[in-house]
C-alpha cells in the first residue's frame, strides 16, 4: 500500500494485491473534503470468444451490483440505479 496527498488536498491510496498477476493496483481517491472517494481498478480480461465475453460481461455486473448493494452511489449523473442490472459487452 501507497499513500499520498494531492495538491487540492485530497488523499490517494494505491492498494496491490500480490497473489493476482493480472491486476493492476486499486487506486482509491479521496476527495479534500472527505465526502466523496473514487475507486480505480483496471483488469485485463481475455474476450477472444463468445464464452470470454460473457465471463467478462459477468464480473462487471457483478461488481456493479456489489456497489449497489453496499449504497455506493455515484455523486452525479449516474445517480439512483446505478450499477443494477447485467452488464452487456458485444465482440465486434
Amino acid at each position: 500500500m501507497d499513500t499520498s496527498r494531492d495538491l487540492d488536498g485530497g488523499q490517494e491510496l494505491e492498494v496491490v494485491f500480490t497473489d493476482d498477476p493480472h491486476c493492476e493496483p486499486v487506486m482509491i481517491d479521496r476527495d479534500h473534503i472527505g465526502e466523496h472517494c473514487q475507486i480505480t481498478w483496471d483488469r485485463w480480461l481475455h474476450i477472444r470468444n463468445e464464452t470470454e465475453v460473457e465471463a467478462a460481461a459477468d464480473m462487471i455486473a457483478s461488481v456493479l451490483n456489489t456497489c449497489a448493494r453496499f449504497g455506493a452511489k455515484a455523486p452525479g449523473p449516474c445517480g439512483t440505479g446505478y450499477g443494477t442490472g447485467r452488464a452487456e459487452m458485444t465482440s465486434q
